[in-house]
């Protein structure tokens, strides 16, 4: 967070003590004729630079003032009541920068234990996906072993098969041949 700024920066902002005056009664009444207006446009100037800066440096706040109330005690002009206002002013935007400041770092800390959250989910996720996997990698194996011995079966069934081919070929000639021989013997045996 920007700015400058700390809880007690208002105790900061100088009271200057009430200067005697020594000046005669005649100069006295035309300077604080001509000192009015210019408490008044001080007065007002301060209001608006420390509207300005909205609280984002106190510190520069009270350097404001302090300049302000600088004049003003050389005017030889009473302004305790102002004093008090911008004190408080000052104050209440020290107070809520601090504020602001431990808001914004609860608001990180909210976010922090978010990713947190997150990254735990993520990593339980992560878990049961890994756990998934290995269970289908064990599927996989047993299926591949099933294949691998129904591959072996059809083999032998195959070879069996060839075999079996075989011998049915040469019971076949076999066959062929005594059934040539029975086809030849038996007009000879009617006669």
């Amino acid at each position: 967070m920007e700015g400058r700024g700390s809880e007690g920066a208002a105790t900061k902002i100088r009271r200057y003590p009430k200067r005697k005056r020594y000046m005669e009664e005649e100069f006295s009444y035309a300077i604080s004729e001509c000192g009015e207006s210019v408490v008044v446009s001080t007065n007002k100037r301060l209001i608006s630079r420390l509207i300005e800066l909205d609280g984002s440096d106190v510190d520069s706040m009270v350097d404001l003032a302090n300049s302000a109330f600088a004049s003003l005690n050389w005017l030889q002009t009473d302004y305790a009541d102002f004093y008090a206002m911008v004190k408080s002013f000052i104050s209440y935007h020290s107070k809520l920068f601090v504020a602001k400041k431990k808001l914004a770092s609860l608001s990180i800390l909210s976010h922090h234990n978010n990713l947190c959250a997150e990254l735990n989910y993520a990593a339980l996720l992560l878990a049961n996906i890994e756990s998934t996997f290995g269970n289908s990698i064990s599927q996989l194996c047993l299926i591949n072993t099933g294949i691998m011995g129904t591959r072996q079966s059809l083999k032998r069934l195959e070879e069996e098969f060839t075999q079996s081919e075989k011998k049915i070929d040469v019971v076949k000639v076999e066959r062929d041949k005594h059934a040539t021989s029975y086809v030849v013997a038996r007009p000879r045996s009617k006669r």
